[in-house]
């Protein structure tokens, strides 16, 4: 039984942690602009673009599929609940395009003309 963690294992742990709070910086400053608080809407975009680029900067691709899986968790669990049209849209657009990001990373599917 291992009751230490390695090295990667912390790492990618703290990485997933980060890229969710920086989605909900992302998040919380879209809302702070639809509200019209443009200062703490440049704030949180600030420090969320700030964020990104400090940890992510080689992982674009990581930090995406980070998102799209915690807005689609996240809206799937309130469309049980609640359903609506913006949040069903929102469930199957994040589901697509994690399928789009990862078929894109894999490169091009192999066919029988290959």
């Amino acid at each position: 039984m291992k009751l230490k963690p390695t090295w990667p294992e912390l790492r990618g742990t703290l990485l997933m942690l980060l890229g969710v709070a920086i989605t909900i910086l992302f998040i919380m400053a879209g809302g702070a602009f639809w509200k019209k608080e443009y200062g703490l809407g440049i704030l949180f975009l600030a420090v969320g673009s700030v964020l990104a680029f400090a940890f992510f900067r080689k992982w674009k691709a990581d930090l995406v599929v980070i998102g799209l899986i915690f807005m689609g968790i996240n809206t799937g669990l309130t469309t049980i609940f609640h359903p609506s049209t913006p949040g069903i849209l929102i469930t199957v657009g994040c589901g697509v395009g994690i399928v789009l990001l990862g078929r894109w990373m894999a490169g091009r599917p192999r066919t029988p003309f290959n």
